[in-house]
């Protein structure tokens, strides 16, 4: 499944892993999330789906060399700085793309493209979008955020 999304990717991501444990670890947990998703009429969960960004596709299955082939005009001139954040990093416990702490696919793509990548401290932080849900959550419900999780 291809997502582009980085909070898809992270959160999808993040529950496969954990019940691709459970199959190993935890059989129990796995019975009750089949059972809800059977009560929706859903498939189970059989592991069998590799959940993977579309960043990581381009790169790691695509490849660069392809796609410099592809370029008709190259962005020489053009400085893009890259935002990862972190739900594409570090939602998942096992990334088997990029380094999650110094991550190069984005740069890749920007200098394959002719661009020149720009390099910032914040690239790989988060964006704060969860944080600002549940302040919104909170500001709607007329809760404390400490009571609204």
């Amino acid at each position: 499944m291809l997502t582009h999304r980085s909070t898809c990717q992270g959160v999808v991501g993040h529950v496969d892993e954990r019940l691709k444990n459970a199959q190993k670890n935890d059989p129990n947990y796995l019975e009750q999330v089949n059972g809800f998703l059977e009560k929706e009429h859903c498939f189970p969960y059989q592991g069998r789906t590799e959940f993977k960004h579309l960043l990581w596709a381009l790169v790691a299955d695509y490849g660069l060399e392809k796609l410099k082939k592809k370029v008709t005009k190259k962005l020489i001139g053009l400085n893009c700085a890259s935002f990862y954040g972190c739900y594409l990093l570090r939602a998942q416990d096992n990334l088997p793309y990029d380094n999650r702490f110094q991550p190069e696919y984005l740069e890749n793509i920007l200098h394959t493209l002719g661009a020149t990548p720009i390099y910032y401290q914040g690239r790989t932080l988060c964006c704060g979008w969860p944080l600002e849900v549940m302040r919104q959550k909170s500001h709607l419900s007329g809760k404390s955020p400490e009571r609204s999780y």
